[in-house]
């Protein structure tokens, strides 16, 4: 009995360590940033991007579904195909709900993308006031994957200094340097097969690059 007690302690922090450690967010939003798909000028920006969507917008199944793809993508033609990017659009584009899959057209990056609404139990919706715009509907949800990066591997690495939330994502050598919840934090863009951070010489940008 007593042995049993003590194989219940061992197990049960180790089942929330795995909850806790899920980088799947990030691992998506470096990866379509990189691919230059959905792609956001921080890595905080994506993250608050994908907690907005989720909640009070309802689409996180959805949303959910795409992130994870990403994440275990390992070319750009396979981040594009996680969320069905397209043809080229403008707010001409007339979006659909074919098959309960919201097609629409996003009009900071001109290219058409979709939400498998129906295969993630939420309803497809047009936009009556926007006719190029579709979307998935259903109850607030709470965010599927953690938002706090969990480093300590390969990933990424705490640098121990603050930060001010407005600061731009960096390089740090080979690293990208982002802020999030106010300390630096690098990311290792090499361990997820991704090339050597770099900075846009038209936005001045920085972002881990192309996969190898």
């Amino acid at each position: 009995m007593r042995l049993l007690l003590s194989l219940l302690v061992l197990i049960i922090p180790l089942s929330g360590c795995g909850e806790e450690g899920d980088n799947t967010l990030f691992i998506a939003c470096l990866r379509s940033t990189a691919c230059g798909v959905q792609a956001y000028s921080n890595v905080s920006n994506c993250v608050d991007g994908y907690v907005t969507l989720v909640h009070p917008q309802g689409r996180g199944p959805a949303l959910d579904k795409i992130m994870g793809c990403v994440a275990g993508a390992g070319t750009c033609d396979q981040v594009k195909a996680c969320y069905g990017e397209g043809a080229a659009c403008t707010s001409g584009y007339k979006a659909s709900c074919a098959g309960g899959k919201a097609q629409f057209c996003d009009l900071i990056s001109h290219k058409t993308y979709i939400y498998d609404c129906g295969g993630t139990g939420l309803q497809c919706q047009v936009d009556g006031a926007n006719g190029f715009a579709a979307t998935c509907t259903g109850p607030p949800t709470s965010p599927g994957f953690p938002t706090t990066a969990a480093c300590g591997d390969d990933l990424c690495s705490e640098t121990g200094e603050a930060c001010d939330g407005n600061a731009y994502d960096s390089c740090s050598g080979d690293k990208l340097k982002a802020c999030l919840n106010k300390a630096w934090v690098l990311f290792d863009c090499k361990s997820l097969g991704l090339s050597a951070c770099y900075t846009s010489s038209s936005n001045s940008t920085s972002s881990c690059g192309l996969p190898l």
